[in-house]
């Protein structure tokens, strides 16, 4: 899997299916309530995991597993998200 991270906003990872995940930094900065960040390994490592979920289960579990690791802190930014799948066209 390659990753092109610029900034913090996008990451893209390529596979049998390649996929595009687009998200706002109020997806990898999501912090819990000892202050910590969610952050870009915890995506990489999610999306790694689960690259092989059809968009929406992926995006909805995604933006489930960074609203629990929030667990009661505040949210302090919008989490936005997008997520795309390239299939390759029939020959």
């Amino acid at each position: 899997m390659e990753w092109v991270c610029p900034g913090q906003e996008f990451c893209f990872g390529a596979g049998a299916s390649p996929s595009l995940v687009a998200c706002t930094d109020g997806v990898s900065e999501r912090s819990n309530l000892d202050g910590e960040f969610c952050g870009l390994g915890s995506l990489r490592s999610f999306v790694e995991r689960n690259h092989h979920l059809y968009c929406p289960e992926f995006a909805g579990l995604l933006l489930k597993e960074v609203r629990q690791f929030g667990a009661d802190a505040p949210l302090e930014d919008d989490l936005t998200l997008a997520v795309a799948r390239f299939d390759a066209a029939p020959a």
